[in-house]
């Protein structure tokens, strides 16, 4: 009965983290996007997460980001965003934009796995989330722009 028990509970934990790598998997990177800083373009391939469902998900149990990769919220209009780092295995750098697209605040080298709250004090539309210190390698500021080449409507 303690053997059929183990095996049971081993299958059960199997089944989440397979559930949870097709979550992974489902994420497309398809949106091709650079940010305009300084006159100088740093190309991006985006996911874009625009239904609260995509947007809850987040980049939730990645492993592992290719370093011009990232996820864009798309919200319908500006407000306070607040994110977290519940169930993010990566740190972040989350930068807000403005109903323009244009950058308006960031938190760099986010905590993986904390519930702190990541915010800033402007109202944003658009948030990107990237691998940390693409803000610093980059030299993005405040002001600096992205632009979605070719919206893709996937």
């Amino acid at each position: 009965m303690k053997k059929l028990s183990s095996i049971f509970i081993l299958l059960f934990y199997t089944t989440i983290i397979f559930s949870n790598q097709l979550k992974f998997e489902q994420i497309k990177f398809e949106q091709n996007a650079f940010i305009n800083s300084k006159n100088k373009k740093i190309y991006l391939k985006l996911s874009l997460a625009k239904s609260p469902k995509e947007q809850k998900q987040g980049l939730m149990n990645i492993k592992k980001l290719k370093p011009n990769n990232g996820m864009l919220f798309c919200f319908s209009k500006e407000d306070y965003r607040s994110f977290w780092m519940k169930n993010t295995y990566i740190s972040l750098d989350i930068i807000f934009l403005d109903k323009n697209m244009k950058i308006i605040g960031f938190v760099e080298n986010t905590t993986p796995l904390s519930h702190k709250s990541i915010h800033i004090s402007k109202k944003s539309q658009y948030v990107l989330e990237l691998n940390a210190g693409f803000i610093k390698k980059h030299n993005i500021k405040i002001s600096d722009y992205l632009k979605l080449i070719g919206l893709n409507k996937k």
